[in-house]
């Protein structure tokens, strides 16, 4: 409010002489002279005092008279004891901030490891959490506030002196960032700790809330589910699987249930060669894309052995046999690989037969026969040659330098199997893992007794057996010329077998067979098995075939076309059994770490910096405040006014007399009241900066 021109101040009981020759405003702490009017003068002298402008508002009693004694002002209070309860409200505000970051860790304990249910969910908890941070922030900082204040008073009270603009900026750092950058905020000492205190409780802030996090695992669960199931021994279904005649419609006196085996389905057919082609089984359906589920059946496999002596002496005999009828046509046949089943039907024709003992022995030795035999066998015989190696794996070689082709021989077998197998399935990724095999008894040929009556099961295996063994019967050689007048360019490759369309065709059973090929290419045969560069194309076969024997890919082919079964569904009805079904789900994370240790730290500095300020008002002996009220309350000297020219009073920018020291002196009828410092004061602050470099610690 503007202050009435016809009124003048009273006269302060300490002016008791010229204002200019004072030794609290006199001295080089000025930048600016003082105004030349004086406040007060002795006795009988003029006793005018400057008067401010009306455009230089002063805080007076609003309608009232300068003199002491206002009817509206209330009686001088009584003198009293500290007033406690801001300190008790400091304390609470610090309880209350611990609390309610016990409340964040308790509701986000509440979630974590619990599912995401939804987008708005997440972003309502992390806002929560948010909002909880910033409570504990406001109620956490209070404190440190508080406590900075006192300090700030207990500073000024100890006689260190400050600059008007140094009290502006240690007042305004909670609105005023820039006041961070004064430099007399170095005089407050741990006042400047406490202000680190204050700024650095933002960071817990910023940490808490994102100790909740969302991260993505995969659930499972037991879910009853429609599975593909190999039904191969249900009698019912064997005329899926093979395809068979009554006999009695040929033969009226048969048995009508038994049944003449006419061989395997088309659609057995292809999937045995989609699985020798591939080398791998084909694609189930999965009960999930993240799936996986455990299943027993009953199914039929092919296990290889070595052949005994009759055997091959039988598998010797049948290639004998081959050469002879080449004699006629001045040839000569060096197989590498031969592989045929046998069979004991004399009416079979175009095939390799011989006698022994009486008994016609017929080597069945081309795929997708036109007359199935009557009377043949479950089995595969096979004759191909390995190369010799040593102790330490390598090969042996002769004194020639050449590999040491050696003859093997193999017996395969049909048994019924029961199947153990664990199926995965992982984004379009299917792997069949951990199978059990138990081998039972071994599936003979149908029997061609009319008089019995035929297994139907016995049916379905046999069209299994002779899908995959069209996909390994047959010969791969080399056929030489023996006639006399025989060039080099008389040899050719022979490849006789399906093989070489599946991936079989890369085993290491097989090099011999390739390496007879260099024959016809001009090799001599001194030569041929060197250790030589294998070409990229065949490189390729011995990856796709795992650099492994014949015995063991017939045994895989087998069990990979039994599985690659149940992708028919004709073939497989599907059963309901347990799956174990994962999907990808959206968790809560809490890493509790984290936010005890953000809001411990704050918790103990907080608490550090109210034993500072217990320490502070016990200086003191007051709480104080940086109210209005207050600093009213500490500017009742009248010396203040030569530091603030007319017409300057409160406005922007700050008067240069901001740069005049201040500091509290005590009056004499009691309190305390801020007063421009003496030259002492100030030189005392300044000699003490240019000596040890910094400000005095108080």
């Amino acid at each position: 409010m503007a202050q009435s021109p016809s009124r003048s101040p009273p006269v302060s009981p300490q002016g008791t002489g010229s204002l200019l020759e004072s030794p609290q405003v006199r001295g080089r702490h000025h930048d600016i002279p003082l105004a030349a009017r004086r406040l007060s003068l002795p006795a009988g002298a003029d006793d005018t005092v400057p008067m401010p402008s009306v455009d230089s508002p002063l805080l007076t009693p609003w309608n009232a008279s300068l003199e002491p004694q206002l009817k509206h002002i209330v009686a001088t209070p009584n003198p009293h004891g500290m007033h406690v309860s801001p300190l008790v409200l400091t304390g609470c505000a610090f309880l209350a901030g611990c609390v309610i970051g016990l409340v964040h860790d308790r509701f986000y304990s509440y979630y974590a490891g619990r599912e995401v249910r939804s987008t708005n969910e997440q972003e309502r908890n992390l806002q929560i959490g948010n909002f909880l941070a910033l409570l504990v922030k406001l109620l956490l900082s209070s404190p440190v506030w508080f406590v900075y204040t006192q300090w700030l008073w207990r500073t000024l009270r100890k006689g260190r002196p400050m600059t008007l603009g140094g009290l502006d900026a240690a007042a305004s750092l909670q609105t005023d960032i820039f006041s961070l950058f004064h430099r007399e905020l170095w005089k407050l000492n741990i006042g400047v700790v406490l202000i680190a205190i204050a700024l650095c409780l933002q960071i817990p802030q910023l940490i808490t809330p994102a100790t909740l996090t969302v991260v993505s695992r995969n659930e499972s669960a037991v879910v009853p589910s429609m599975v593909p199931h190999l039904d191969i021994v249900n009698a019912s279904q064997a005329r899926r699987y093979a395809y068979f005649t009554a006999t009695n419609a040929t033969i009226p006196s048969a048995n009508p249930h038994h049944f003449t085996f006419n061989g395997p389905r088309t659609i057995m057919l292809l999937i045995t060669t989609a699985v020798a082609s591939a080398g791998r089984i084909l694609s189930l359906s999965p009960p999930s894309t993240r799936s996986s589920y455990r299943q027993t059946f009953i199914g039929p496999y092919i296990k290889c052995g070595d052949a005994n002596a009759t055997e091959i002496e039988y598998i010797d005999a049948l290639q004998r046999n081959r050469n002879t009828a080449l004699k006629v046509a001045h040839l000569r046949e060096t197989l590498g690989y031969y592989a045929f089943t046998p069979s004991f039907d004399v009416h079979t024709k175009d095939n390799n037969t011989i006698y022994h003992d009486g008994v016609a022995f017929t080597a069945l030795e081309q795929p997708r026969l036109q007359q199935v035999p009557r009377n043949a066998t479950n089995e595969i015989w096979l004759k191909y040659y390995r190369y010799q190696t040593g102790a330490s794996g390598d090969f042996a070689l002769a004194s020639n330098g050449s590999k040491i082709p050696e003859p093997s021989y193999s017996i395969c077998r049909l048994l019924n199997t029961t199947y153990s197998i664990n199926a995965t399935f992982q984004n379009g990724i299917q792997t069949v893992h951990d199978f059990t095999l138990d081998h039972m008894q071994a599936v003979e040929y149908p029997d061609n007794d009319p008089s019995k009556a035929s297994s139907l099961g016995q049916q379905a295996y046999t069209a299994f057996m002779s899908a995959v063994t069209d996909q390994l019967v047959g010969s791969i050689g080399l056929v030489t010329s023996t006639a006399e007048n025989a060039t080099a360019n008389s040899s050719y490759s022979s490849v006789d077998t399906s093989r070489s369309h599946t991936s079989l065709i890369g085993s290491n059973d097989l090099d011999y067979a390739f390496d007879l090929n260099a024959i016809a290419q001009g090799i001599s045969w001194s030569k041929y098995t060197r250790p030589h560069n294998l070409s990229d194309q065949r490189l390729l076969d011995k990856a796709l075939a795992q650099n492994q024997t014949l015995p063991f890919l017939i045994e895989q082919l087998s069990f990979n076309s039994t599985v690659s079964l149940m992708t028919a569904p004709l073939l497989s009805p599907s059963r309901l059994i347990d799956t174990i079904q994962t999907r990808r789900v959206n968790i809560y994370s809490y890493n509790a770490h984290n936010l005890w240790l953000a809001y411990g730290l704050a918790d103990f500095f907080v608490l550090l910096a109210m034993l500072l300020g217990v320490f502070a008002i016990r200086e003191n002996n007051a709480i104080h405040n940086l109210l209005i009220s207050t600093v009213l309350a500490f500017s009742r000297g009248p010396q203040l006014a030569a530091l603030f020219p007319p017409c300057r009073h409160g406005k922007k920018p700050a008067p240069q007399t901001m740069k005049s020291h201040v500091t509290l002196r005590p009056k004499e009828n009691g309190g305390e009241t801020l007063v421009p410092a003496s030259d002492e004061q100030v030189d005392e602050v300044v000699g003490s900066r240019l000596l040890q470099g910094k400000a005095e610690v108080w």
